[in-house]
């Protein structure tokens, strides 16, 4: 009987969370991103991508390209969901969360990590811009030699976008 309450006290509290979630008028957010520090040192680079954001939690995808990053093609997918509080009647979004998705490189390796930033809206518009950063454990160690290890890697972003 114990265990059926702490079910059913579980089930409600889940159901109340995602209720309140959904209450946002504009949900989907679309955005193109760019490291501008690897621009700077590496080339250009730019990914596309999209969020579903609720009032606390939000979910998403991006694709993203570095045609030459030291010679070879770099392009991941990467699925992420998270925490996000929207400040100031959502102008202000700040932003923090988890990543997985696969990276392409000579072959599909393994890609995960933590991520987070801050939004800033444009008042009276559906624009907005923002920068963020990631740390993330990369399995594409061996493209560069059969002894490299996988490695750790703290990146940043700009990005700008609408919501929908």
């Amino acid at each position: 009987m114990k265990k059926r309450i702490i079910l059913a006290v579980a089930l409600t509290i889940l159901n109340t969370i995602l209720c309140l979630a959904q209450d946002r008028e504009k949900k989907f957010s679309f955005y193109g991103t760019t490291d501008p520090v690897a621009t700077y040192h590496d080339g250009f680079n730019f990914g596309v991508g999209v969020e579903y954001q609720m009032n606390y939690f939000y979910t998403g995808a991006q694709l993203y390209t570095f045609p030459e990053l030291r010679g070879k093609t770099y392009t991941h997918l990467i699925g992420s969901v998270g925490l996000n509080l929207h400040a100031n009647n959502s102008i202000w979004r700040f932003f923090s969360g988890i990543h997985a998705g696969v990276i392409y490189r000579e072959g599909g390796h393994a890609i995960f990590g933590f991520e987070g930033g801050i939004d800033f809206k444009i008042k009276g518009t559906s624009l907005y811009f923002g920068i963020g950063g990631s740390y993330d454990y990369r399995a594409d160690g061996k493209v560069w030699g059969a002894n490299e290890p996988n490695y750790w890697r703290l990146n940043g972003n700009g990005r700008f976008g609408f919501l929908w």
